[in-house]
């Protein structure tokens, strides 16, 4: 009886580990059971500690920001944070299928310009892969955040390269656990507000910074789509510098293993690309 007791549970945890191995424990936004989050690649972040989501964090390194940026105005000294150690990026899975995950950083890790010419933005917006703001994500974002490995088990969506923004399609659809105003707020990170600029709405407004959408505005062509106090989609002048970038990827499951981990925001999964 043991030894079939023991040969039932060997089964199930080699049922498990090759789900494991296969990234089958990745699953979408589900309306009970909420996200998975997963831990994939590497970015700064944290510079004298803290959580974007603890109290009035965010608020007070947009002080800082601010104090900083007085300071340099007055003497010429640039704020110097030191040496940042990337940790890894917290992401959420919206979505896995057809052998792929859709991944949305938890966290706008840096500010920036959609475009650095309205003029010009006039004329590329309607293609979010010719702006400044893709080429800063498939640029030098995406040299620091993923090493050649990882950067290799991502898809490239369309003509945006492998690193992008939410488009207000994903960010209106319920299925994918936005379909509300405050399903869309986010938080920016310490290294985003201190480093960056990434603006921070006052305490009484939830000390969440606005981010950009990869759409370009029907009726006024130098704005892009953004994410306003209230988390509605609105626009504002693609020159804007202290907007939030919000980075998404596609993952190829197959090509990739869970390594650790429970899928909670608190202890997402390990993700490490399979050797080849």
């Amino acid at each position: 009886m043991i030894r079939r007791v023991m040969a039932i549970l060997l089964a199930v945890w080699m049922l498990f580990s090759y789900a494991m191995g296969e990234g089958e424990l990745l699953r979408g936004y589900d309306a009970k059971e909420g996200y998975v989050y997963v831990a994939f690649g590497s970015y700064p972040q944290v510079i004298e500690g803290g959580d974007p989501l603890d109290g009035n964090q965010t608020w007070t390194w947009r002080a800082a920001h601010q104090a900083a940026e007085k300071e340099k105005k007055k003497t010429g000294t640039e704020y110097d944070p030191g040496e940042v150690t990337p940790t890894p990026i917290l992401w959420r899975v919206i979505s896995a299928e057809n052998g792929q995950a859709l991944l949305m950083s938890e966290y706008i890790l840096f500010a920036s310009t959609m475009h650095p010419s309205t003029g010009e933005y006039r004329k590329v917006g309607a293609d979010f892969g010719a702006t400044g703001l893709s080429a800063k994500l498939n640029g030098e974002f995406a040299e620091t955040a993923f090493s050649e490995k990882e950067l290799n088990c991502m898809v490239p969506l369309e003509t945006f390269g492998k690193v992008f923004i939410p488009d207000s399609k994903i960010l209106k659809d319920k299925t994918l656990g936005f379909g509300t105003n405050k399903s869309r707020l986010a938080w920016a990170t310490e290294y985003a507000i201190r480093v960056t600029g990434a603006y921070v709405y006052q305490p009484f407004n939830g000390n969440h910074t606005p981010y950009w959408l990869r759409e370009q505005s029907e009726n006024q062509k130098t704005h892009a789509r953004s994410i306003k106090k209230d988390g509605s989609i609105g626009k504002l002048g693609a020159t804007g510098d202290d907007m939030g970038a919000r980075p998404m990827i596609i993952l190829e499951m197959d090509r990739i293993m869970i390594d650790g981990g429970e899928g909670t925001i608190g202890n997402p999964y390990a993700i490490r690309v399979k050797e080849q």
